[in-house]
């Protein structure tokens, strides 16, 4: 159970540590303000409850569960939501002309991608340069490697596609109804499944 006490703004560790550390990509330049829209809806919050610095994000968090016991919403959904939003927000910029990027860090800039090129056979070895051809070529299956992290696959899973964006909403909305369904609700199941859907194919925010 929680207690309301005065507010006294405290300072741990960990929180030194979260104000220190290295900010995600800001690739619309508006994430300073909206984590001051959420600085202020907290800032309320404590006005309100006298909650401390250090239970002030999760006790928020808390009673917008029971907020949404009490207003027919799915809490659970909607944050599944708000995580699309926030990886849509702090998505890194592709840094190359072919959509692609680190599945494992997000580098886009020092991907290196196995490709097929003619080249002219020589006494004292290949000249790329004097190939007829200068072309190369390589396909979804190729191998590509990311120099940043050393991660290694096939240019498939370099690839960043409207379908990958969708999936973190797809596979929500799948545990949702496995839970629905398990409950007997399987009419609740499948408004779910249709919003995620249609979420998915929308856009983030």
């Amino acid at each position: 159970m929680r207690t309301k006490t005065a507010h006294t703004p405290t300072t741990t560790t960990e929180r030194k540590r979260a104000m220190t550390k290295r900010l995600p990509p800001d690739p619309e330049n508006q994430n300073d303000e909206r984590a001051e829209w959420a600085a202020s809806a907290l800032r309320d919050f404590q006005r309100n409850t006298r909650t401390d610095d250090e239970d002030a994000l999760s006790d928020l968090l808390c009673d917008l569960m029971h907020w949404s016991d009490r207003n027919n919403c799915d809490f659970g959904a909607e944050l599944s939501r708000a995580r699309l939003h926030y990886e849509a927000e702090t998505a890194a910029p592709v840094e190359n002309d072919f959509d692609m990027l680190c599945p494992r860090c997000g580098a886009s800039d020092q991907i290196d991608v196995a490709a097929t090129v003619f080249v002219r056979l020589c006494r004292d070895g290949t000249d790329d340069t004097q190939a007829h051809s200068g072309d190369h070529t390589w396909d979804d299956n190729s191998p590509a490697l990311c120099c940043a992290c050393d991660y290694a696959g096939t240019v498939r899973a370099f690839c960043r596609t409207e379908s990958s964006d969708e999936k973190p909403v797809l596979l929500a909305a799948a545990e949702l109804v496995i839970e629905r369904w398990s409950n007997g609700d399987l009419a609740d199941a499948v408004r779910q499944l249709d919003a995620a859907i249609a979420e998915a194919k929308g856009g983030a925010k």
